[in-house]
């Protein structure tokens, strides 16, 4: 009959994990903000799955101008996932960024459909654009 025991956990790996929340806690001031990585976490999940919807509507909207949607999702996420750590890191606040969908519907349906520019003569208006608005 064998006997089933939890595994045991060396010093070293709660040290890593306590070094770690130690890092967190104190360059994101979680204390000062009365909350926790935990809590921190949980909104982060909420955030994510509220967010997702871009990976999802993105690419069919740009896949009716002849974009590959595989590359789209990939590079939506990629871009999320920059933007996020950025804004959260440097910001030192809890942001989450992604691409809207506001600017990928006038570059299908306003640039090229309406329009009639091709697909990089709309990817340039709409660098123009944020360059200078931004």
């Amino acid at each position: 009959m064998a006997i089933l025991t939890a595994p045991a956990h060396h010093e070293n790996d709660l040290d890593d994990n306590s070094r770690n929340s130690d890092f967190l806690e104190r360059h994101f001031d979680l204390r000062g903000r009365k909350t926790s990585v935990k809590g921190e976490f949980r909104a982060a999940l909420a955030t994510f799955l509220t967010m997702c919807y871009i990976l999802l509507v993105n690419p069919q909207l740009l896949a009716k101008i002849g974009l590959s949607p595989e590359a789209i999702v990939i590079s939506t996420a990629l871009s999320s996932a920059v933007g996020c750590i950025i804004a959260g890191y440097f910001g030192n606040m809890p942001l989450g960024l992604s691409p809207g969908l506001g600017l990928s519907a006038y570059l299908t349906y306003g640039l090229v459909l309406g329009d009639g520019q091709s697909v990089p003569q709309a990817f340039t208006t709409v660098s123009k654009l944020m360059i200078f608005f931004s």
